[in-house]
């Protein structure tokens, strides 16, 4: 054999071993994640496979709604488009495990308060909101409201939350029941106006502001449930419990209001309830209570 035929025989050899290496089937998993093997068979429910290029593996089993599609070895590809009445596609958004998210209903209270939300593990996630205070509906009472609350927190997500049937399996890092310890800072200033009277007739006849500075810190507990809807949009209803300490400079607002003959019945010259994160019970007796309804968007 003349070694020309002796170089093309071995580069043909050498061709149809990249090929045999080559020729295998590829999941596509709904993550993007590729494996690559032979496919034995796809069933209702389940898709068995032996890793590549070894047939001594053992038979290997993933469910289908795992699976974006296969890649087979001659070129085909077989794509698993979810069912719309299947009941367990959230399991398709488990990857996207991060959140933005608005309270509903903030605006009605002259705050705008937005949140972020993130898996740390399975079970426990970090969520932490930001509140810009001055917005939304005005108020007579309170001109020039400006202020800003940060409220970072911890969930723990129970255990016995949304599942999938197959398995026992969460639907979703971000889904379920959850207890959520939080702190809490915030700081806001409004403008109160007050009548000046004449000490003669008691008539009043002038009007003037005084600048209120508020500091909350607090510490407390939420209690609410999350679920994923209509595929990655976030609905959030939560209630809480917790205890806030309170610095401002309403007693001197008072006495300075009291000196000038001001008109002063509508201020409350120890404590601000309500510091739009949450409302207090006063100075007294310093517990809070809030609740509210966060809706939100999944991204990757």
């Amino acid at each position: 054999m003349k070694k020309t035929q002796i170089f093309n025989l071995l580069v043909i050899i050498m061709l149809l071993g990249i090929q045999l290496i080559n020729a295998q089937d590829i999941i596509v998993k709904t993550n993007r994640k590729e494996i690559k093997c032979k496919v034995i068979e796809v069933g209702l429910e389940e898709i068995k496979y032996k890793f590549a290029n070894d047939s001594t593996s053992p038979t290997m089993v993933i469910a289908k709604m795992e699976v974006y599609k296969i890649k087979f070895e001659n070129g085909q590809v077989m794509d698993f488009k979810a069912d719309e009445y299947d009941v367990n596609q959230s399991v398709e958004l488990r990857d996207y495990d991060k959140a933005l998210k608005l309270d509903f209903f903030s605006p009605l209270l002259r705050h705008l308060t937005l949140g972020y939300e993130q898996k740390i593990k399975v079970g426990l996630n970090f969520e932490g909101k930001l509140g810009l205070i001055g917005l939304g509906i005005p108020n007579e009472r309170r001109t020039n409201l400006i202020g800003f609350f940060i409220n970072p927190g911890i969930k723990l997500v129970g255990k016995s939350s949304t599942y999938v049937e197959s398995g026992k399996k969460r639907a979703h890092a971000l889904a379920g029941g959850y207890i959520r310890p939080n702190f809490t800072f915030a700081y806001h200033h409004f403008d109160r106006r007050f009548d000046t009277y004449d000490v003669f007739n008691g008539e009043p006849y002038q009007s003037k502001a005084y600048r209120v500075n508020v500091y909350n810190y607090g510490l407390g507990v939420d209690f609410g449930f999350q679920s994923i809807v209509a595929g990655r949009f976030v609905t959030d209803f939560f209630f809480g419990l917790g205890y806030c300490y309170q610095t401002n400079n309403l007693e001197k607002i008072y006495r300075d209001a009291e000196q000038n003959n001001d008109y002063y019945g509508l201020i409350q010259p120890e404590y601000e309830t309500y510091n739009h994160n949450y409302f207090t019970f006063g100075k007294k007796f310093p517990m809070t209570i809030r609740g509210g309804w966060m809706i939100g968007y999944l991204i990757d």
